[in-house]
């Protein structure tokens, strides 16, 4: 073998070994922050309700598939925020959950999907769980994760929650389900458990949107602005239920994660329906 050969040989074999290491590292990655959740779950008491079903294939849309249900009518039911008689006792056992990480806030479930994980908040880097798992490690997947414009209470017009979408389908990996409308009727609430409440959500939208900066995108402060948001959701390309009557005085979160196209997001959005607290 000439010389030339024999450094091309090594060159590429140091290359498929390099590759190789960087997979191995992934995967491991990928094992050790999916035990730390399934240790989590298996320690918090999540509600009964929450059965995951996501083994069982589910309908896909098209991006383009807006197709509304032709009967439903408009539900107008204002969002229930009655206060408990008697101090609010969360089902979740924070005082355990912040033993991972004291800036774990909340926890996001989904009953009938893989999605539930615990929140986390940075008190000063907004990008910190972009590449911090929930035990602060600096690697992927991160974490699920809140900036600090928001309140932890939940009391903002939109609330904006980033994780990552892994193709193993872990973190916001399944989220693109939400596009096929029988997904979104089988799955048509989200959960927020936190110390001091419950904050629960009907699933209406599951959008691509454009890569803007939700929090300085509109002006939230005026009914003007609250509602370009929601003439924004409702003219994108995806899914929408239009059963489920949105207005600028409700209150809104938003789960956003990558599409593979860094000029887009995919949204799913929902609009408070009950909320549970001593407030």
């Amino acid at each position: 073998m000439s010389r030339a050969r024999k450094i091309v040989f090594a060159c590429a074999l140091t290359v498929m070994l390099a590759a190789l290491a960087f997979i191995v590292v992934y995967v491991v990655n990928q094992y050790e922050a999916n035990k730390i959740y399934d240790e989590l779950r298996d320690k918090v008491n999540i509600p009964a309700e929450h059965v995951s079903d996501e083994t069982e294939p589910a309908d896909t849309a098209e991006p383009g598939d807006t197709t509304q249900p032709d009967t439903a009518e408009p539900d107008t039911t204002q969002p229930d925020t009655t206060a408990p008689a008697g101090p609010y006792v969360s089902p979740l056992d924070f005082d355990m959950i912040c033993e991972t990480n004291q800036d774990i806030y909340a926890w996001l479930d989904i009953p009938g999907t893989d999605i539930s994980y615990p929140v986390a908040q940075h008190p000063t880097d907004d990008a910190y769980y972009l590449n911090h798992t929930i035990e602060r490690k600096n690697r992927l997947p991160g974490a699920i994760y809140t900036e600090k414009w928001n309140s932890k209470d939940f009391s903002d017009f939109l609330t904006v929650v980033y994780g990552h979408c892994m193709k193993n389908g872990t973190m916001f990996g399944n989220m693109k389900k939400f596009k096929s409308q029988s997904y979104m009727e089988e799955h048509p609430t989200l959960t927020f458990y936190t110390p001091e409440g419950e904050y629960h959500y009907k699933i209406f939208a599951a959008v691509t949107y454009p890569d803007k900066y939700l929090p300085k995108a509109f002006d939230y402060s005026t009914e003007a602005g609250r509602q370009k948001f929601i003439d924004s959701i409702l003219k994108k390309s995806g899914y929408v239920n239009t059963a489920i009557e949105v207005t600028p005085e409700d209150r809104f979160v938003a789960l956003s994660t990558c599409v593979g196209n860094d000029s887009y997001r995919l949204l799913v959005i929902g609009v408070l329906d009950k909320e549970i607290s001593t407030k």
